[in-house]
């Protein structure tokens, strides 16, 4: 006979029983998605940007290289971060990712050099790499089994509320100024400041309570995570990340010898040598094992004394097997960097297999096992899986603005939601009700998070309403202020200003609420040639109609 099912709980009560750190975090990557994906909506539309128009103007190459290095960085890096999460505390790493985005974004506002602006890229997407395993592993600590799709769902959902908003937000600042939209996700970003304080962090509370017991068990999970990786699991991935290096220094040296020269000639010969002996030392015992690691460390410093030429070497080399073989050589060096870095790690753990089953938890024992952890061969399969999907992802959301903004007419588009839009007062009626919809997100999230006994809502302490206060009044500015602002008189001379309406020539306010309705769907009104205001989207000179987010390719007429 089967015992009766457990009676299952309502959504409202799965929504109240869940714990306060829940909707703590859930608030705070909710702000993080909105600073992140207005970012990343327009980055790329600003980054091929022409200098006059006040982009950096970097080519679609340089543009390449710096999506695929930010994807790197914010892909591979949380699989060594999410242990030390673990170990140094989430609150910890939540408050280091913030102050470490809010470089990024700083960067990117500030400088237009190629180096420096790839610089702030990697900064935010360390921070981003650094953020996700301190919030979904509170996530994880604090959701009950009986209420964990609930949870997760709640999670997701409030991330695409920050990156609806994000992109609307992002389209009407860089209207404004390109660097309102990098200095405002920093603001945004740093709101999360607010919510520190009253974040009790759950990967620290047994510490706190039993510090004995606390080590004991981190030990403890640290020994399984080693033992789930068999010692010819992690010497065969070894060797094979370590021929990977090895093909890739071979094409160098062959490659060197027909177009770059001696140096290139020496690094890839010696790179070849290393990284074979490398991989062979991983089969060799313990010693030979931490031989070959060191060994492998010093490759990375061999690979950087490579140059620029080695890609051209290596694509000089495939070349010769068939001529369409070149285009594998960037792809290719990416992956022996990334053998470069996790090799070693694996090298490290064939060589001491004994002591990491026992459970290492020092920062070098995290990071060997949690990179040896991922080859675990479930973990791994779903990794590759997973990559597959992100590779689809990436590919259409860093080329999609570029396509749209140089391929696509949307003039026809946006001048049917433009005139829809055009009546006073509906831009900032929508403007409005996304606020508050917004707002009480903010508040309501906050509200609970700081009724840590589930008092009565007239109990609720003044610094809880306080606080929920404050995310309400940022979410209707943050929203509201720029659609206000097109509709109040513009102060400029005359046939520019809002005010000069109905009084000789018409200026650009006299199409205020069609611009303000555009505005709200983040895509470029057309832009004058003359003044550089914006204007309605009406063809310009020749009859051309708006390409790409409505823009035009030559100077726009004055409307009217």
């Amino acid at each position: 006979m089967t015992a009766p099912a457990e009676p299952r709980e309502s959504l409202l009560t799965q929504l109240k029983g869940l714990d306060d750190r829940f909707w703590i975090v859930n608030i705070m990557e909710m702000f993080e998605r909105l600073a992140y994906y207005g970012v990343r909506a327009v980055v790329a539309l600003y980054m091929v940007l022409a200098v006059e128009l006040g982009g950096p103007e970097f080519t679609h190459v340089q543009k390449g290289a710096i999506f695929a290095a930010w994807a790197a960085m914010q892909s591979v890096l949380p699989m060594f971060t999410g242990g030390f999460a673990d170990r140094y505390g989430h609150k910890r790493t939540i408050a280091l990712a913030i102050v470490i985005k809010v470089i990024g974004y700083g960067m990117m506002a500030s400088f237009q050099s190629y180096p420096l602006f790839f610089a702030g890229c990697i900064f935010l997407a360390c921070g981003t790499a650094i953020f996700k395993p301190g919030v979904q592993g509170t996530l994880a600590a604090t959701l009950k089994k009986s209420s964990a799709s609930v949870g997760w769902g709640v999670f997701y959902q409030l991330v695409n509320v920050g990156g609806f908003l994000g992109p609307v937000l992002a389209g009407v600042l860089r209207i404004l100024d390109w660097s309102y939209v990098f200095w405002a996700c920093a603001l945004i970003v740093s709101v999360n400041f607010l919510w520190l304080p009253f974040y009790k962090d759950p990967s620290q509370e047994l510490e706190e309570a039993d510090h004995a017991a606390a080590a004991r068990k981190l030990k403890a999970g640290w020994g399984a995570i080693s033992k789930g990786v068999s010692l010819r699991l992690a010497q065969g991935w070894a060797t094979a990340l370590c021929a990977v290096v090895g093909l890739w220094f071979g094409m160098l040296f062959v490659g060197a010898g027909l177009t770059t020269g001696s140096m290139d000639l020496g690094v890839g010969a010696l790179g070849l040598l290393l990284a074979l002996a490398a991989g062979g030392l991983a089969w060799a015992g313990a010693r030979a094992t931490l031989g070959g690691a060191l060994m492998l460390l010093l490759l990375v410093l061999v690979a950087t004394l490579s140059g620029t030429g080695a890609t051209a070497a290596a694509e000089a080399a495939l070349s010769l097997a068939h001529p369409d073989l070149g285009a594998v050589a960037a792809p290719l060096g990416y992956l022996a960097w990334t053998g470069t870095l996790i090799a070693p790690a694996l090298l490290f753990f064939a060589g001491d297999k004994a002591a990491f089953d026992q459970g290492r938890t020092d920062a070098f024992g995290i990071y060997v096992a949690s990179v040896a952890g991922l080859f675990q061969p479930r973990v791994l399969f779903f990794c590759l899986v997973f990559s597959g999907f992100w590779l689809m992802f990436n590919q259409v959301f860093d080329l999609l603005p570029n396509v749209i903004d140089d391929w696509m007419d949307s003039s026809g588009i946006l001048l049917s939601v433009g005139d829809g839009l055009a009546m006073p007062g509906v831009p900032v009626l929508v403007a409005g009700l996304g606020a508050l919809l917004y707002g009480a997100l903010c508040g309501a999230g906050i509200y609970l998070a700081l009724r840590p006994d589930r008092r009565a809502a007239t109990e609720v302490s003044a610094p809880a309403t306080v606080v929920a206060s404050l995310a309400v009044t940022l979410a209707l500015w943050s929203v509201l202020s720029p659609p206000l602002g097109q509709l109040l008189p513009d102060r400029g001379p005359r046939g520019h200003g809002g005010g000069q309406r109905g009084r000789g020539r018409p200026g650009h306010g006299s199409r205020g609420h069609r611009a303000a309705g555009q505005l709200l769907l983040g895509v470029d009104p057309i832009v004058c040639g003359a003044c550089g205001k914006a204007a309605c989207p009406r063809p310009g000179p020749g009859g051309g109609g708006g390409g790409g987010g409505g823009r035009l390719r030559g100077p726009a007429r004055h409307p009217g």
